[in-house]
């Protein structure tokens, strides 16, 4: 299961989502990040006035960080050209660039997305908190 920045959030502020990722640890789930969940944690953690070095210290200790590659990239570019610009009410969304990068590179590496973020609502491979 990759975890998605939005989950990643939750786990740290300790709520209740966050626990539900806790127990998931605890229960031998094998996580995973990716990269630019990093440049995502550390902006929220200049915005809330906490260290980043601490919050990737624990991603790293708790996930396995995947390989991006072109190939991700480039079919992130599609999936948010297409899901941008998408005529179906249900799945058109604002989503980001980078939430596609991150969606992408969950299906690539075969792994489910795990995220709070309404912005994948609707998505295979897409489990909500």
């Amino acid at each position: 299961m990759l975890l998605d920045t939005s989950a990643w959030i939750e786990y740290f502020e300790a709520s209740e989502k966050g626990n539900e990722i806790s127990a998931l640890m605890l229960s031998g789930y094998t996580l995973y990040s990716c990269p630019l969940t990093i440049a995502e944690i550390s902006s929220w953690c200049h915005r809330n006035n906490k260290e980043p070095l601490t919050f990737l210290k624990k991603i790293n200790e708790l996930s396995i960080i995947v390989e991006l590659n072109e190939d991700i990239l480039l079919r992130s570019g599609k999936i948010h050209f297409e899901l941008r610009n998408s005529k179906t009410e249900k799945i058109e969304s604002k989503i980001s660039l980078i939430d596609c990068i991150i969606y992408e590179t969950a299906h690539v590496h075969g792994l489910e997305l795990l995220t709070k973020d309404n912005d994948f609502e609707g998505l295979p491979g897409v489990k909500m908190l």
